[in-house]
């Protein structure tokens, strides 16, 4: 217990699809409140968003950002 949910499991809450706009296509995980600003892995600070939705949270595109 206490240890980082799984894609699979975080996948399987959010019923396979993007919980901002409903897609099922390029999903993963995203924190809201990110890991070097104190977020942490618990399942409240986890999400699912599509590359689309992810790209506009953060105010960047995937291929802008300095995260790879």
């Amino acid at each position: 217990m206490g240890g980082r949910p799984s894609f699979t499991s975080i996948l399987r809450a959010a019923k396979a699809e993007c919980e901002g706009c409903g897609t099922t296509e390029n999903l993963s995980v995203n924190h809201k409140i990110p890991l070097a600003l104190g977020g942490n892995n618990d399942w409240t600070n986890l999400e699912i968003l599509c590359r689309k939705c992810h790209d506009k949270y953060h105010g960047t595109t995937t291929r802008k950002s300095k995260l790879r």
